[in-house]
C-alpha cells in the first residue's frame, strides 16, 4: 500500500513530512528522518488498528493502487522531491 508524503521546511533546522490520506504527521532535522519517522509512525497507526480488527474500509482507506502515483522510498527521498 502506498500513500503520498509532502515534506516542507518548518525552519532553519525542521522538516515535517505530511501523510495526507492518514492526516499524520512528523518531522525531523533532515528530509530523510522526516519521512523516516514518518513511515514509522505510518506503520504504528496500521498495525494499532488491525489489532482493534479496524479494516482499511472502516478507517476511510482504499487499497486500490493508483497505478500512475509515483513510489517514494527512504532511498530515493530526494529524487520524489526534486
Amino acid at each position: 500500500m502506498y500513500f503520498s508524503v509532502e515534506v516542507y521546511r518548518k525552519d532553519i533546522d525542521t522538516f515535517v513530512a505530511f501523510c495526507d490520506e492518514l492526516d499524520i504527521y512528523s518531522y525531523g532535522k533532515t528530509i530523510e528522518k522526516a519521512v523516516d519517522r514518518l513511515k514509522r509512525v505510518v506503520n504504528f497507526y496500521l498495525e494499532s488498528a488491525d489489532e482493534m480488527g479496524l479494516t482499511l474500509e472502516e478507517l476511510g482507506i482504499s487499497d486500490k493502487r493508483e497505478e500512475k502515483v509515483p513510489r517514494v522510498s527512504s532511498l530515493n527521498t530526494s529524487e520524489a522531491l526534486n
